[in-house]
């Protein structure tokens, strides 16, 4: 089950949230929201102005995790018709079905609400203050942590590391280990790892061979679903030199960024 909508209309507070982080669902600059069984999105479009004044409501909500990831480039997810949307900043709120399956599987941070920062030419790192309260966290950083979780041998677990990863499929070791997994005995995990591939793009190519031995062992659905997923990754555009070193530059003012402020 899944609802979307555009713009910032104001939503109702989920007594599943703690306290707080409505002020920040609500925030003027909201752009879209998509909500899946209780895995719910907010995505904001503005300077770094905006984003300062997010950080400062984000600190303020009510809760003993308060992480904010800082990831390189602009955002960019889909909505349900697959029309690309851009962010700059996104919250994620969990709550009902899919904070119960995080309580489950014992993930205490993700089942608290976070925030997700991009860094790219219009939204500086260095033009970021950071209030007390807030826990910065660097792209090696959830890389590491979601490599951990990858090996879990719950597949839900392991098929929700796999999607996360695709996003980071740039950090070193990412994809290598993305290639180990389609291995595995789950044909969950397979495919969670088939589409984390796909959409990862370029960055993905070195595991096109054994994407394409996975589909190659495979039969009926999941064999046509791997081949629709190799379509894809084949189809990815190599990035231009300069847009590989922009990223760097992004990276290093993430660091930065982090070693300014660190953990506070």
């Amino acid at each position: 089950m899944g609802t979307e909508a555009f713009g910032n209309k104001p939503v109702a507070n989920n007594e599943e949230w703690a306290a707080g982080v409505l002020a920040v669902a609500n925030d003027p600059h909201r752009t879209y929201t998509r909500w899946v069984n209780g895995n719910e999105d907010f995505c904001f479009c503005g300077d770094a102005d905006a984003v300062n004044a997010a950080l400062v409501k984000f600190a303020a909500v009510a809760a003993p995790v308060r992480q904010v990831t800082l990831l390189p480039g602009r955002g960019l997810t889909k909505s349900f018709e697959k029309k690309d949307v851009p962010y700059d900043w996104r919250l994620h709120a969990p709550s009902g079905i899919y904070l119960g399956m995080l309580k489950l599987q014992g993930d205490a941070v993700g089942g608290h609400a976070a925030l997700e920062v991009r860094i790219h030419d219009d939204l500086k790192a260095a033009d970021l203050r950071v209030p007390a309260g807030l826990e910065l966290v660097r792209p090696r950083d959830l890389a590491d942590r979601n490599l951990e979780r990858l090996r879990d041998g719950d597949p839900h677990v392991a098929g929700r590391a796999a999607i996360e990863l695709g996003r980071l499929a740039w950090v070193a070791g990412v994809v290598e280990v993305l290639a180990e997994k389609l291995g595995s005995d789950s044909a969950y995990v397979r495919q969670c790892v088939a589409l984390a591939l796909a959409r990862a793009g370029a960055d993905a190519l070195p595991a096109l061979a054994a994407l394409e031995r996975c589909r190659d062992r495979a039969a009926g659905n999941e064999r046509a679903y791997l081949e629709d997923r190799l379509k894809e990754l084949r189809a990815a555009v190599v990035p231009k030199p300069a847009a590989v070193e922009t990223r760097a530059d992004q990276l290093r003012a993430i660091d930065e960024l982090c070693e300014k402020y660190g953990k506070r």
